[in-house]
């Protein structure tokens, strides 16, 4: 009975692997596909980008895995080659590895320019709630690069945001500018 219970369980596990690459293909055919278009990338991306603000700790991190996934064009076990090769061709190191996603592949998406504002909105968001250095890091470093500034209001919002970061959370922002850490990271925040 044990037996044919554990092969009950791994057809249904194999099973729900499937479904799970076939969900992510879509999802990535839909982002990034040449059918892609900007209401249904919008969509999409405002279903993740939507939880990076979220108070639970789970929903946040689950929002940039989900992210990572979908912004990256291969399948999980790729990805991993995917990076080596990155790494190697790069002539200057990722800053930030675990937040690509952001930083180089969502930038990459064909419809990027329609969804710009709408992820520096959602970062704005998230950085008054997100605890991770890195994390907060990661977003300042994209809003620096990506937010748009030619929205005099937009602008003056991330401003004030940026305002209320460093007044409101100053423990976290002296982490953010430290150069105790082991790496580039605090270059790279003061830079953007």
């Amino acid at each position: 009975e044990e037996e044919a219970e554990s092969k009950e369980q791994r057809v249904k596990k194999r099973q729900r692997q499937q479904k799970q690459r076939q969900l992510l293909g879509r999802l990535q055919d839909l982002l990034l596909g040449s059918k892609a278009d900007e209401q249904t990338t919008c969509e999409v991306l405002d279903y993740f980008l939507r939880r990076l603000s979220s108070s639970q700790v789970a929903s946040r991190i689950l929002a940039m895995k989900g992210l990572s996934l979908v912004l990256t064009e291969s399948g999980p076990r790729e990805s991993e080659e995917r990076e080596m090769l990155m790494e190697e061709d790069s002539k200057e190191p990722d800053l930030l590895p675990g937040y690509q996603w952001l930083l180089r592949d969502l930038p990459k998406l064909p419809l990027f320019e329609s969804v710009k504002g709408m992820t520096a909105l959602a970062l704005q968001q998230a950085i008054h709630v997100e605890a991770e250095p890195q994390t907060i890091s990661a977003y300042l470093i994209y809003l620096s690069q990506h937010a748009p500034v030619e929205d005099q209001g937009l602008h003056n919002d991330l401003t004030l945001d940026m305002a209320r970061l460093i007044v409101e959370r100053s423990t976290i922002m002296s982490t953010l500018f430290t150069k105790e850490t082991s790496s580039s990271e605090p270059d790279a925040v003061l830079g953007a």
